[in-house]
């Protein structure tokens, strides 16, 4: 198995970019090393044995890396592929806890496993446009499309991606088929454990000011208006 670690798909979220939608990253002017994983997204550590975060000492918001693992290749042959969105109810989880090789090297697949943002910084919204939320989906969007204009170079064929996850991957699997903007991007779906019909994957956009509010005023915010609780916590 070959693998290409902590490859960018996103400019970092910080700054005017934390919370907001992905910007794709800039084309490399240079070789990447993609030797090593890029930092889970921050979240809070459970430290459980049956954790499978509990050996991650480290995060942090320039966290949107993903990681391919890819067979033997074999003269022009050209791989079906497989992304994989984890789970741990959108606050914890990251690729670096599933090793896509052991799939790779069993199922002559090429595996693609990505992080995405988490928590606050994945999902808060003020419910009105100037923070819409869902960042954490659009993140997964973009690692998508990364992965269907690129995966040719690193031997998959790009008309057989499928994307697959469990749990809060599950329900983020069955939102990414029902985005229109999904089209063509990839060709089949699994979710395990998981649908965006489940009751604990949605909050109502009615509660959505309240939530952020109160978020907001652990942090001494001015929670008088959406714009000053984004340009607070920015």
């Amino acid at each position: 198995i070959t693998q290409f670690l902590g490859i960018p798909f996103a400019e970092p979220p910080v700054g005017e970019l934390r919370f907001q939608k992905p910007v794709p990253h800039a084309k490399f002017t240079s070789t990447y090393d993609a030797t090593e994983y890029g930092l889970p997204c921050s979240q809070k550590i459970f430290r459980s044995k049956l954790s499978l975060m509990k050996n991650v000492n480290k995060t942090g918001e320039d966290c949107l890396h993903l990681n391919i693992f890819v067979p033997k290749i074999v003269g022009n042959e050209k791989y079906p592929v497989m992304l994989f969105i984890y789970g741990g109810s959108f606050i914890h989880g990251a690729s670096l806890a599933y090793d896509g090789g052991i799939l790779a090297s069993y199922g002559d697949v090429i595996v693609v496993t990505i992080n995405y943002r988490l928590g606050p910084f994945g999902f808060l919204s003020t419910g009105d446009e100037e923070l819409p939320g869902n960042a954490g989906l659009w993140d997964q969007h973009l690692a998508i499309k990364w992965v269907k204009d690129n995966i040719a170079s690193f031997g998959g064929d790009d008309s057989r991606i499928t994307v697959f996850g469990e749990s809060a991957g599950g329900s983020s699997v069955s939102f990414q088929t029902l985005y229109p903007g999904n089209k063509g991007l990839f060709q089949n779906a699994i979710a395990e454990s998981g649908a965006a019909s489940a009751f604990w994957a949605t909050v109502p956009a009615s509660d959505a000011f309240d939530n952020a509010k109160k978020f907001a005023e652990k942090f001494d915010c001015d929670t008088s208006n959406s714009q000053t609780i984004v340009r607070c916590l920015q």
